[in-house]
């Protein structure tokens, strides 16, 4: 059996892999704890870190399942959320997004570059398997998005839940 550590580095280092070779590029920051802006002083509200775009990976709940005819056989099922933070890039104003760019591009292309970690690499069940340490991971659930283009800042956001099969 995997343990909790193996699995979420495993899935971390998945999707960081994916997005440095996608066309948008690597993360400029990319950390499994949430890193809140240091300019927001001791009452810090809001995790906008600095350099974007931006990944962090939380761990969310876990269940286990016992079925009742077979004790000794559980269901796991591992949670994560993935959050991406990027801002649209600036126009001709320093420090004013270019009116030009949908933030919803810049959060799509994001969430397309997370999604490409998650191609199956287990031929015979189709299924994404962090390499054999689970029997499933998959995107699962509502992903929350800020497109950016209300905020005066450009600043997007989306957050991505992933559920693990753990034997």
């Amino acid at each position: 059996m995997a343990t909790r550590e193996a699995v979420m580095t495993a899935l971390f280092n998945a999707v960081v892999a994916a997005v440095a070779t996608s066309p948008t590029g690597p993360f400029q920051t990319a950390s499994r704890f949430v890193k809140f802006d240091p300019a927001q002083g001791a009452t810090q509200q809001v995790a906008i870190p600095d350099a974007q775009p931006a990944l962090y990976m939380v761990e969310d709940d876990e269940t286990t399942e016992h079925p009742e005819r077979s004790p000794v056989l559980t269901k796991r099922t591992w949670r994560a959320v993935l959050l991406i933070w990027a801002k649209i890039p600036a126009g001709a104003t320093p420090g004013v997004p270019d009116g030009t760019i949908a933030g919803a591009t810049v959060i799509n292309n994001l969430i397309d570059a997370v999604e490409g970690a998650f191609v199956y690499d287990n031929p015979s069940t189709r299924a994404f398997t962090l390499g054999g340490l689970v029997a499933r991971c998959w995107i699962d659930g509502h992903t929350a998005k800020v497109s950016g283009d209300m905020n005066p800042d450009g600043q997007c956001f989306a957050a991505v839940p992933v559920s693990i099969l753990v034997p």
